[in-house]
């Protein structure tokens, strides 16, 4: 008897250890997702790029990634607010949408940085459904934080957009742009 009991225990640790293995993984990827090293390393052109590239792997709904103007730096506020706001956007197309592809746009022009989201999803009647869920109404307040605005454009059958806009800070209002080669990643 003390050897089947040793090794159901044996077998009980195993999957304890493979379950915590599993769930630290996940964990990880959770946080990662919330600010990934990215953000803070490349940037946020760079951060978007690689989100698109994961959700078109994660989800199989085909994702491209457009950065028109001059990239630049932001403050880490801005980044991850815009980073946040297009995440939500993403998890939105996911799981209501029923799309085909997405499109993230991130464009800056002179005093304005701007995020727009657009599937070829099914939309919906915004007239009747209002904004829905707390997503869309976080979406709108992280960027009204900003002084910015975030709007969301559907019409039923023809997909949806969420277009965010937000100034950019004093400190590099003073830079200058090229806004007339889009970037496609």
């Amino acid at each position: 008897r003390g050897t089947s009991d040793t090794a159901m225990l044996s077998s009980n640790v195993r999957e304890i250890k493979s379950f915590s293995t599993n769930a630290l993984g996940e964990l990880r990827q959770i946080i990662s997702d919330l600010r990934p090293p990215i953000l803070d390393d490349m940037g946020l052109a760079a951060a978007l790029k690689w989100y698109v590239q994961g959700f078109e792997g994660r989800r199989g709904i085909a994702g491209t990634f457009v950065l028109e103007g001059a990239p630049l730096r932001l403050p880490s506020e801005f980044e991850t607010v815009l980073f946040r706001i297009a995440q939500e956007s993403l998890t939105n197309v996911a799981k209501h949408a029923e799309a085909s592809a997405v499109t993230v746009l991130l464009r800056f022009t002179p005093g304005t940085v701007s995020l727009l989201v657009e599937d070829d999803g099914r939309g919906f009647d915004a007239n009747t459904r209002g904004l829905g869920g707390w997503g869309l109404l976080g979406m709108q307040e992280r960027a009204s934080l900003l002084g910015g605005q975030c709007r969301v454009d559907s019409t039923a059958g023809e997909g949806t957009r969420v277009w965010t806009t937000v100034p950019l800070p004093a400190e590099l209002l003073e830079m200058n742009y090229d806004t007339s080669k889009p970037v496609v990643g």
